[in-house]
């Protein structure tokens, strides 16, 4: 009996995953690159800043020493027409808090027209504090699966 649960409860896992990847947003490959000369310290504040932790493969870095970069990719699981990465890298009392998005809206006349017609927008920012310099790229777009690539820098 315990063998039936374990396997089922398997397949309700797998299921759910299965599910789940086939509703995802488009990936997102963030680089992040500390121009500083101390650490790059990772951090997560927020609801925001834990899903795209929790979405990211592999894991940002915790660290990012000086000259050197983190790189990893995103993918939202809420919709297939958007995903948000957000997270914040600190050096010292500097901190940086980067974001990028994408969504894919509806356009007007897209609705009742019997089709959907929907336009792709990319965004990104950085916020600094502290005296930090922080800036935020967007490198590429692809109108086929709508992944993008984004690049922070952290000084």
């Amino acid at each position: 009996m315990q063998l039936k649960k374990r396997i089922f409860a398997a397949l309700a896992v797998t299921t759910l995953c299965a599910a789940g990847a086939a509703h995802a947003g488009p990936a997102v490959t963030v680089t992040v690159k500390n121009l500083g000369t101390a650490e790059a310290k990772y951090s997560m504040v927020g609801n925001v800043e834990a899903l795209t932790n929790a979405g990211a493969t592999p894991k940002p870095a915790d660290v990012i020493r000086p000259k050197e970069a983190s790189t990893f990719v995103v993918r939202g699981a809420l919709s297939p027409d958007m995903t948000t990465a957000v997270l914040r890298y600190k050096i010292g009392a500097k901190t940086c808090v980067f974001k990028t998005a994408f969504v894919n809206t509806i356009v007007p006349g897209g609705l009742g027209s019997g089709t959907i017609k929907k336009a792709p927008k990319w965004t990104k920012d950085a916020e600094s504090t502290g005296g930090a310099r922080c800036n935020a790229s967007i490198s590429a777009t692809s109108l086929s699966d709508f992944s993008w690539k984004a690049e922070f820098t952290i000084q």
